[in-house]
């Protein structure tokens, strides 16, 4: 049945059986066939290359039945190479393997799609826990090479060794083997030479491995015939330029050429988006025209340029520059597709920063002395208003040269190894002012500060962008504040405070500058009232214990109250 055929069947399912995708009605069987059907289609779509359909086609599956584990897999498969898709990759990896339901697509690469994740993202326990040898479906000899890296990534480096190295005596053709362990030897032999020369292939781990090799061999002659093998295979790696650049240089005969046309190769294998590729292609060339040239052209150079220490296809660092300047430069050490730090910087001179370890934005006067640092917590969001000149935040390494005359992209740039912690009481010490709100709303409240101690705090109750009540504090205690409390614009309620607990409120209606209405609230409690607004009480309310109100009266207005009724508190109409 063609895949047409087979969506207009499904089709004619649905009309039947009253199901739709989205439908609010327990799942049945009928649901669980129709997502059976879709996860069908998308992976007839997906092994055609049709990518965005396979997408659609598994989101439709999990809309009939949410544990369809082959549309789960086939949704991560769709996004495992994109690195800002690596959370939801994990998700529908986890949700799979927990659901077990798998029928048209493996469960063991599953496993190792969700292992291999976990030791990029640097969760090698949880990779381990994925590959236990009892786990069904967990396939060699790929099982032996991902224990092998998540055994490295946690530390354990001799049994780490000796995994790969049965690996290697088990399977003697499998090039992944041979790569971890010339990985592990800064100075590789004559035995990986031979076997590379024994083993050649276009398989992705035997061109890396090449390379490597190539890259430490040592001898310039071999490292041009390797690096030749390697292009003649189709490895698009814009390293091996530098091998040329750096073998043609030490090679008799006519270096500047070698490494001129070396340069040329670099830039057609896109090779000035990749940061520590270019870094080390200025570093090996010697001063001179060409060197001339390749400054001016990082001078000027526009886009982004990407840092992959581990060579594994995913970034740790990228950086955007413009006209040669470093605009942004994103850190996302564990190429989980969750920025570490994003900053952004002008004239080589860090601006802002978002700092996600430590949840903090940060803005920078004269870097590194800190301006305004905003943090949020679930719903609050805290920004700090800092004293010029009170408090630095080195997020850069010290041994980046700011001043060097070595263009953006050839710079090396790094982040320090353990920026400072900015808790509260540090920020609090050396702000002048904290403003308080929610992360997508207006902000709401807005203290003073000096040296720590709150002088003054303004509030925005309903969030209409004025201001309805204001308090003043003196050693860091509330002592006196002022309301707005109908929102008018008008501020009618006094209050004052006793050890930083409200005592008091006088409220002026009218706005006549008499207090018609008064509330002691402490150390006992009263209610008074002024009925003319002449300044003088006219009644009072008393509590007398638990249970009783005590209603005063003055007829004279001379605050002597003549009449008096006492009213128990239950028999108070409302309370």
């Amino acid at each position: 049945m063609s895949l047409r055929a087979g969506i207009i069947t499904g089709l004619c399912l649905l009309l039947l059986s009253g199901v739709y995708p989205g439908a609010t009605a327990d799942a049945t069987e009928t649901d669980r066939a129709l997502s059976r059907l879709y996860a069908e289609y998308s992976l007839s779509a997906l092994v055609d290359d049709r990518g965005e359909e396979a997408v659609s086609f598994a989101e439709t599956s999990l809309e009939f039945d949410a544990d369809n584990s082959d549309a789960h897999h086939i949704l991560a498969r769709s996004r495992a190479g994109t690195q800002v898709a690596t959370t939801r990759v994990v998700e529908h990896l986890e949700q799979a393997l927990r659901t077990g339901s798998f029928r048209i697509t493996d469960e063991g690469e599953a496993r190792l799609l969700l292992a291999e994740t976990y030791v990029r993202i640097g969760a090698a326990g949880d990779a381990l826990d994925v590959l236990d040898a009892d786990a069904p479906g967990a396939p060699e000899p790929e099982l032996s090479y991902l224990t092998a890296r998540a055994l490295l990534a946690l530390g354990e480096v001799e049994a780490a060794e000796q995994v790969a190295l049965r690996g290697r005596r088990l399977y003697p053709e499998d090039p992944r083997f041979v790569l971890f362990l010339l990985r592990r030897d800064p100075v590789p032999g004559p035995r990986t030479g031979r076997w590379l020369d024994a083993n050649v292939s276009e398989d992705p781990a035997y061109l890396e491995s090449l390379l490597y090799y190539a890259e430490r061999v040592g001898a310039p002659e071999r490292a041009v015939t390797l690096s030749d093998r390697y292009l003649a295979l189709g490895g698009e790696n814009p390293r091996v330029a530098l091998v040329r650049a750096d073998a043609g240089g030490r090679i008799g005969g006519n270096a500047a050429r070698s490494r001129e046309a070396a340069w040329e190769l670099f830039v057609r294998m896109d090779g000035l988006r990749d940061k520590g590729a270019v870094e080390e292609m200025y570093a090996l060339l010697p001063d001179g025209e060409l060197k001339s040239r390749v400054r001016d052209v990082l001078s000027d150079y526009n886009g982004t340029v990407e840092r992959d220490e581990d060579r594994n296809g995913f970034w740790e660092e990228r950086f955007i520059f413009s006209d040669g300047g470093l605009e942004r430069w994103q850190v996302d050490r564990n190429q989980d597709g969750v920025l570490e730090y994003d900053m952004l910087v002008a004239s080589r001179v860090p601006r802002s920063l978002e700092a996600t370890p430590e949840g903090y934005v940060i803005t920078y006067g004269a870097y590194p002395e800190v301006s305004t640092v905003e943090a949020v917590d679930g719903e609050l969001m805290r920004r700090y208003q800092v004293l010029p000149g009170r408090l630095t935040y080195r997020v850069l390494a010290d041994d980046v040269d700011w001043g060097s005359p070595v263009p953006g992209p050839a710079l090396p740039f790094s982040i320090a190894e353990v920026p400072p912690v900015l808790d509260d009481e540090l920020l609090r010490d050396n702000a002048f002012r904290l403003e308080l709100g929610t992360p997508e709303g207006p902000i709401t409240r807005v203290l003073t500060l000096e040296d720590g101690i709150f002088l003054r705090e303004a509030i925005d109750e309903d969030g209409d962008g004025r201001i309805d009540h204001v308090i003043s504090y003196e050693e860091g205690n509330r002592v006196a504040g002022m309301r707005d409390a109908d929102h008018d614009g008008r501020f009618e309620v006094a209050e004052q405070y006793d050890d930083g607990e409200l005592a008091l409120l006088l409220v002026d209606a009218d706005g006549d500058n008499t207090f018609e209405y008064r509330e002691r609230l402490q150390p006992e409690a009263s209610v008074s009232w002024d009925y003319d607004g002449d300044g003088v009480v006219d009644a009072r309310e008393l509590m007398v214990g638990r249970s009783e109100i005590v209603r005063q009266f003055s007829t004279d207005g001379d605050e002597d109250f003549e009449l008096s009724m006492t009213i128990y508190r239950e028999a108070v109409p409302n309370e």
